[in-house]
C-alpha cells in the first residue's frame, strides 16, 4: 500500500482479527465478576408542586417549588421551598438546569437539596422527560456508609402543568 503507513499486513491481520472478534470474546472469562464495579440503589423519589413559570429580562427561566414529598432510605420528608431554574444560553451552547430544595425531615431537622443537570443546546426543559443529574445534599448527617455519589433523574415534562419528579441514586 504505497503512500500510507498502514502496511498491508496490518491491514489484513485487522480485518481478520475482526471476524474472530466473535469467538474471541466467548473465550474471555466474565470480567465483570473480577472489577469493583460501582453499585448504584434508589435513595429517594420526590414529587414536586410548582407554581408558574416565569421569564426574566435576561431570558433566565425560573419556576418556585411550593410543596412536595420525599420518600425513600437516604431521605425523606416535606418539601418547604424551592426554584428549578434555567438560563438562556449562547446559541448551541447545552442548557444548565439547577434545582434547589429545602426538605423537612421528619424529626424536624432541615436537609438542602441541589440538583444540576445539562440539557442539549436549543431544547425546551419543561419537555424534558429525563435530565441527568448530581444531588448534592446539605444539613444531611453523613456517616461511614455515605454515598460516595449522588445521581438523579429529573422529569421536567409535567413543568407547565406544575408537576416536578425527581428520582435519586446512591453510587458508591
Amino acid at each position: 500500500m504505497s503512500g500510507t503507513r498502514v502496511s498491508r499486513r496490518a491491514m489484513l491481520g485487522s480485518v481478520g482479527a475482526a471476524s474472530l472478534s466473535p469467538v474471541l470474546q466467548a473465550s474471555i472469562p466474565d470480567l465483570s465478576a473480577s472489577l469493583d464495579l460501582p453499585l448504584a440503589r434508589p435513595a429517594f423519589t420526590a414529587a414536586l408542586q410548582t407554581a408558574e413559570m416565569q421569564e426574566s429580562a435576561s431570558g433566565s427561566r425560573s419556576a418556585s417549588i411550593i410543596g412536595g414529598s420525599m420518600q425513600g432510605r437516604r431521605l425523606s420528608g416535606n418539601v418547604r421551598s424551592g426554584r428549578i431554574q434555567w438560563s438562556a444560553p449562547a446559541l448551541g451552547s447545552p442548557v444548565e438546569v439547577t434545582t434547589h430544595l429545602l426538605v423537612a425531615r421528619p424529626d424536624g431537622s432541615l436537609v438542602e437539596v441541589l440538583n444540576r443537570g445539562v440539557v442539549p443546546a436549543d431544547s425546551d426543559v419543561s419537555c424534558h422527560p429525563a435530565i441527568s443529574t448530581r444531588i448534592e445534599l446539605a444539613g444531611n448527617e453523613e456517616g461511614p456508609g455515605a454515598p460516595l455519589l449522588l445521581v438523579g433523574r429529573l422529569d421536567a415534562s409535567g413543568l407547565g402543568k406544575g408537576v416536578l419528579k425527581l428520582q435519586a441514586f446512591e453510587v458508591s
